[in-house]
């Protein structure tokens, strides 16, 4: 019994450290990318700006589907032949993984380039960015393999702070060139290819030695591999095509300039998803060690505390960005203020969705990723039909309550799944209460400081926030919770000292 607490409390931990990575570069990437989103909105202006959004929305959404699934299937079968300390079977999944997205982006990008003049009315810029899917596949794969090691440190050097900041450089190269479209594009490119070097650089460190090891042979297990990862790749292509439908659509029936409106708006409450992304990005290889050795209930008391970390640093800056829209985007030029209830709207769904968010990898972390295909479709075909009708009567705010609704749905629905599947439910009653509160006091705070002053309503919100982030940290936090935390205070004061 000691063993399994001291097991538990080491996962806990390691979820803190490897959440805490995470989440600072997570920051310091969004950071990044606010500045290189904000510096080419600017230079391009809404109309060439939504051009270039569309695009990059059409790129990333057949980059999700081109390696396959195998940089899920990296983090899932390298974590079980990590555990069962099968190398041989570890070899032939680095080496099969490599060469299949490597061919896979490249007929990707062959594939976009050739039909775009079919699916776009304007398909230059489509054919421009479609080279980047070369480079998206097998970067996409030498992710997944760092996540696999759960070094946490390496996924962040590569995938956050080293793209982002190839990116943002580029943005402020185009903006000193001329800013044109092609050349924002171009740019985006050259970002992936130097990102690409950087993450085998860092994946070499710890497959170095068994890849240059000639007495370990390589086991390969192709089609098991992409068995579990074409449904896989799906999922992740449809759960990206739910996350874009809004600007796809809305590049079918609005205007650029609407496009690029919208973008902005989310690219500001994207932010809210780094507690998050910071999580998922370690819980994803301990999901599936304990499926694996059947250790549901530890898994169940992981999730309860993991929700709880996350509802506890986003709820505040959720509230934030409802309670005052227009602050959070006057950073950037005034054309982009109109997007002030958009951003609402979309804020609205990100509680819901942040709230459930680690649940949802429980379904193909646990080996049910046909269940997470069918969840994505239907969400998918729902979001479409919201889009279709609520964009041509309300622009922007008819994709933003299609998008929140679709968002707050398929949350719901895959919760009763997770609960049937594994007896698994994210919320205890803290949690629960913390969510529930957040909401209330954003809705009503707001709705009260219609007919203040701005300086007013500035100063109650943010009074408010503070006070909301004291009560939740002292009522919502437990004893456990601080002494899973003292490690990562003890580095963060380390780290202030050595500054």
């Amino acid at each position: 019994m000691s063993n399994s607490s001291s097991n538990n409390a080491s996962e806990h931990q390691t979820l803190a450290r490897g959440g805490l990575v995470v989440f600072i570069a997570s920051i310091a990437d969004r950071f990044l990318r606010l500045i290189g989103t904000w510096i080419l909105s600017t230079a391009l202006g809404p109309s060439a700006f939504g051009s270039y959004t569309f695009a990059i929305a059409v790129v990333t959404l057949a980059s999700i589907f081109a390696p396959l699934g195998t940089e899920v299937g990296a983090i899932y079968f390298g974590a079980r032949f990590r555990q069962a300390q099968d190398k041989n079977k570890l070899k032939g999944l680095i080496v099969s993984g490599t060469i299949l997205t490597a061919l896979s982006g490249a007929a990707a990008a062959l594939g976009l380039y050739g039909f775009a003049p079919v699916l776009f009315d304007d398909p230059e810029p489509i054919r421009c960015i479609a080279p980047a899917i070369v480079f998206w596949a097998p970067l996409y794969y030498v992710v997944g393999l760092l996540r696999a090691v759960k070094d946490m440190r390496s996924n962040a050097l590569v995938y956050q702070l080293g793209l982002s900041s190839f990116l943002a450089i580029g943005a402020v190269f185009v903006w000193g060139a001329g800013p044109t479209v092609q050349l924002a594009l171009n740019v985006y490119i050259v970002a992936l290819a130097l990102a690409l070097p950087l993450g085998w650089l860092r994946a070499w460190k710890h497959y170095g030695d068994l890849l240059k090891d000639k007495t370990i042979q390589s086991t390969y297990s192709l089609k098991e591999l992409l068995t579990y990862s074409v449904p896989q790749a799906l999922s992740s292509m449809v759960a990206q095509l739910n996350l874009w439908m809004d600007i796809l659509m809305m590049g079918y029936l609005t205007s650029d300039a609407e496009i690029g409106t919208y973008k902005i708006v989310a690219a500001v409450v994207s932010i809210c998803g780094l507690p998050v992304t910071a999580l998922i990005t370690i819980f994803n290889p301990i999901i599936a060690e304990k499926v694996e050795s059947k250790a549901l209930e530890a898994l169940n008391e992981l999730l309860k505390r993991v929700t709880k970390w996350v509802l506890t640093i986003s709820t505040p800056l959720l509230m934030i960005l409802f309670l005052l829209p227009k602050w959070a985007l006057s950073v950037f030029d005034d054309a982009y203020l109109g997007g002030a209830l958009i951003l609402q709207v979309l804020i609205l769904g990100r509680f819901v969705m942040v709230s459930s968010a680690m649940a949802m990898r429980l379904i193909p972390m646990s080996g049910h990723p046909m269940l997470n295909l069918i969840n994505g479709i239907v969400a998918a075909l729902l979001n479409i039909i919201l889009n279709w009708f609520l964009i041509p009567k309300y622009g922007g705010l008819g994709a933003a309550i299609a998008t929140s609704t679709t968002i707050v749905l398929w949350s719901l629905w895959r919760l009763v799944e997770v609960w049937i599947l594994l007896r698994c439910f994210p919320f205890s009653k803290k949690s629960l209460g913390l969510l529930a509160a957040s909401i209330g006091i954003s809705i009503v705070l707001f709705s009260y400081l219609q007919d203040k002053t701005e300086p007013v309503r500035l100063g109650i919100s943010i009074m408010s926030v503070l006070c909301f982030c004291l009560v939740s940290i002292k009522w919502g936090m437990d004893k456990e919770d601080h002494i899973l935390l003292n490690p990562i205070r003890k580095k963060l004061r380390q780290f202030s000292r050595s500054r």
